[in-house]
Order: structure tokens, then C-alpha cells, then sequence
């Protein structure tokens, strides 16, 4: 057997609001944030700027949190069909009561396609991954905006 695939990693930011963060302490995954997710962060970053997606381009997303236990999928795809992720959430957001203390998620499965600025892409469906961790503010790149909200926090912050 023949496997042939990319080893390559990147790094994003994802913000939240303080309204969210009061709504995964009580216990709930706010939808803005869940489509906030997908648009902006399962993408496909490892070989350098990718295209973000559209809302239209959010076939389905649902994030279910379930105590401290997050599940879910999202299925996006341009209109052609020319770039897609089908992925599974899974994971855990813990809390104190106050405050979230732990935010571990990975959503994993095939992508297919490249953007303008993501050229050589593997052909066909790939294996991606990405997880999403809580940041403690040590690290400087903690400070960086996330790139989809690079001239557009705005609309970044306030997508439903």
C-alpha cells in the first residue's frame, strides 16, 4: 500500500464573544460561533492563505454540547464542488461555573481542493485535521487576530 499524503501544520486564532462564553459556561454551543467555526477556521491553511467560506457554502453545521462533551459535523462545498470538508467534531469545553477552563476540540476528515494561495493540494480527498485548544495569553502569537477577521472583525465576531 502506496500512502501518500502532506505532513504540514499551521496556526490560527479563534475569538470569541463574552456573550459566547457566557453561553458554553451555561452549558450551550451558540450557533454564531459554531458557523464562525466553520467559515473561518476549517479550512485548509497548511500550505498558506486559504479561502474562507461562505455562508452559503455551510451545507451543515451542528455542534452539540452535551455536559462538558462536544460532537457535531459540518459539510461545506463550493457550489461546484470544487472544494469540500465533511468533518467530525468531537472534544470537551469544561467549565468552573464562571468561566471556561478547557477547550479541546479536533474536527477531522476529507477536504478536497486548493485556493488561489494554497496551491498543490494532495488530488482528491485528504485527510485533514484541526484542533482548536484554549490559549492561556503566554504565548505572543495568543495577541494575533484570527485570519478571517484580518479588515473585517465585524463581520467575523458577528456571523449567525
Amino acid at each position: 500500500m502506496n500512502l501518500n499524503f502532506q505532513q504540514s501544520i499551521s496556526r490560527d486564532n479563534l475569538w470569541i464573544t463574552k456573550k459566547e462564553h457566557e453561553l458554553l459556561v451555561r452549558g450551550e454551543f451558540p450557533r454564531g460561533l459554531q458557523n464562525r467555526m466553520a467559515r473561518f477556521h476549517l479550512v485548509d491553511n497548511t500550505r498558506g492563505e486559504p479561502p474562507m467560506w461562505r455562508s452559503k457554502e455551510l451545507r451543515e453545521v451542528d455542534f452539540k454540547l452535551d455536559q462538558d462533551r462536544v460532537s457535531g459535523k459540518a459539510k461545506l462545498s463550493t457550489e461546484s464542488g470544487d472544494r469540500t470538508f465533511d468533518a467530525q467534531l468531537s472534544g470537551t469545553v469544561e467549565t468552573d461555573g464562571e468561566k471556561v477552563t478547557s477547550f479541546d476540540l479536533v474536527a477531522q476528515g476529507d477536504f478536497k481542493g486548493e485556493g488561489c494561495y494554497t496551491r498543490d493540494a494532495p488530488k482528491g480527498k485528504f485527510l485533514l485535521a484541526i484542533l482548536f485548544t484554549l490559549a492561556d495569553g503566554s504565548d505572543i502569537a495568543d495577541k494575533i487576530s484570527p485570519q478571517g477577521s484580518r479588515g473585517w472583525l465585524e463581520g467575523y465576531l458577528n456571523v449567525e
